[in-house]
């Protein structure tokens, strides 16, 4: 199943309204079944690190949306992905200042699947579903 980035951005604006700035480096992208992204997810290693200004949440949740990017091209390489599915998640990174109910600055991931918006925490992979009371996002690349 196919989303545009046309379709994304009206999901985004209905659901962060504030959301001032949207990056999307595609004009499409193929949903996943929530199984899909987690098993893409579980692909991904959990780095234990975390050094202040050096290696935070910004540069896991940077790490979380190549690391999948890169284990779908891979998979393509080797064939086993049809030239028909090339095309990236819609996962991306987020900045905010409310994340699941609290109030902090960091960066998480988004992603769109076939069922519908999800968050995720770049450290642990911990999933939930926006809400727009609960998280304040103010900026997002996909």
């Amino acid at each position: 199943m196919i989303i545009t980035s046309d379709q994304i951005r009206a999901e985004l604006a209905s659901m962060w309204p504030e959301l001032k700035f949207i990056l999307l480096s595609d004009p499409a992208w193929l949903l996943p079944t929530q199984d899909q992204l987690q098993a893409e997810l579980d692909a991904c290693t959990r780095h234990p690190l975390y050094y202040e200004n050096l290696y935070a949440c910004e540069e896991h949740a940077v790490d979380l949306m190549m690391s999948v990017r890169r284990g779908r091209a891979e998979m393509a390489q080797r064939g086993e992905i049809p030239t028909s599915q090339w095309l990236n998640r819609p996962l991306g990174f987020v900045a905010g200042t409310r994340f699941n109910g609290r109030d902090m600055n960091h960066f998480a991931n988004v992603c769109r699947t076939r069922a519908g918006w999800l968050m995720i925490e770049p450290q642990t992979h911990a999933i939930w579903t926006p809400r727009a009371s609960a998280d304040h996002i103010y900026f997002l690349f996909m």
